[in-house]
């Protein structure tokens, strides 16, 4: 599998950097600002890998094109085509990326940053339905750290694309 943990170190790393400069950033102020924008972007990068979870939906979407998820990633994102001038399907954090880096600003350690960064949900191909009906939900921004409620109130069904039992092309 394709992911962050082949530069695991340097990816740690590279966050850690950023959390302390934020950190030591007054808020209110342009450094803080930038400073928090470059975090929010490293975490799009770091994130930006095939992704960990597909709706079933999505899922469709793929298989009637004859297209195999498991090696897409967000550039990917109008593979499918699209709907009412948007993508057919989103790549989607489950955890929004500012509540993950709300988590990442408690930590102070090293150490801590790679546990979060380990534990992380992961990122979702999901349908335009699905994202409108997230966002209807008011889901868009905060899920609380309950993102898999949050789908399940929106009827968002998701396997793992990596789960052995669940193997994309058996569905």
């Amino acid at each position: 599998m394709n992911n962050w943990l082949t530069y695991e170190n340097q990816w740690v790393n590279l966050i850690h950097s950023s959390v302390v400069f934020l950190k030591k950033t007054n808020e209110r102020t342009i450094h803080h600002t930038h400073a928090k924008r470059a975090l929010n972007r490293i975490i799009r990068a770091w994130t930006d890998y095939p992704p960990k979870y597909i709706s079933i939906n999505a899922l469709k979407l793929f298989k009637k094109a004859n297209i195999s998820p498991t090696n897409k990633t967000r550039k990917d994102y109008l593979i499918l085509g699209r709907i009412n001038n948007k993508s057919k399907i989103v790549f989607e954090h489950t955890t929004p990326v500012n509540e993950f880096i709300t988590r990442l600003l408690t930590c102070n350690l090293k150490d801590e940053i790679r546990d979060e960064m380990k534990n992380y949900s992961g990122v979702c191909w999901i349908t335009r339905k699905e994202d409108d009906l997230l966002n209807k939900n008011k889901f868009r921004i905060n899920r609380y750290g309950k993102w898999k409620e949050c789908y399940e109130k929106c009827d968002i069904h998701i396997i793992n694309l990596y789960d052995n039992k669940k193997s994309p092309t058996s569905l």
